[in-house]
């Protein structure tokens, strides 16, 4: 097999998609730099000019993930401006988005590398851009009606079912997309945040 030349840029976006779609195949732990640099065709020393090492190479397709589920909360924020309903479609795309690529959650929540902070202060942003996009739409359309203590609650309660919903929904085998469609919708309806 002919190796590939890449663009200056390329090959490190190219590396972390075949990162992630190595993971359909083996595990996170059985994943290596060398397995994708195989799949990119390129030298087994190519991804160390991009990554130091595996720990670096699985924060980059972590943050390409967050960045990708993030990208899909803000078109629906665009989509929906003035909907009352906001909160339950961003919970929608989120549980969504981990039932179309359940590997995606485990890759994001089985390391504990994530960090949230449930305060309002919008100074104190986590890197988990996600839940923030949830917690500021929350403030912005409870903010009139709760208290910020409340609003925390909310927002923790929130946070809770989407990632609950998504857990649960990606442990059913096979996974039922048509049962979810309806079950995602009426569980989130179900707790009223008003």
């Amino acid at each position: 097999m002919g190796k590939t030349t890449y663009h200056h840029g390329d090959l490190k976006e190219k590396l972390i998609e075949e990162g992630l779609k190595l993971l359909d195949t083996c595990s996170l732990d059985q994943l290596s730099l060398r397995k994708v640099a195989v799949k990119c065709g390129v030298s087994n020393a190519a991804p160390y000019a991009h990554f130091k090492n595996k720990e670096e190479f699985v924060a980059a397709m972590q943050d390409h993930v967050m960045d990708t589920l993030a990208t899909i909360l803000k078109k629906t924020l665009a989509e929906n401006q003035g909907d009352p309903t906001i909160l339950a479609k961003l919970g929608e795309d989120y549980v969504f988005f981990f039932l179309d690529n359940p590997l995606y959650y485990t890759l994001l929540f089985t390391r504990g590398s994530l960090v949230l902070n449930f305060s309002l202060n919008t100074e104190t942003k986590t890197a988990v851009e996600p839940f923030e996009i949830l917690k500021e739409t929350a403030a912005e359309l409870l903010s009139p009606h709760f208290s910020s203590a409340d609003i925390q609650d909310k927002v923790l309660a929130m946070w809770a079912l989407v990632q609950g919903l998504a857990g649960i929904a990606i442990m059913t085998d096979p996974i039922d997309r048509s049962y979810w469609e309806t079950k995602i919708s009426s569980c989130i309806a179900a707790l009223s945040i008003n």
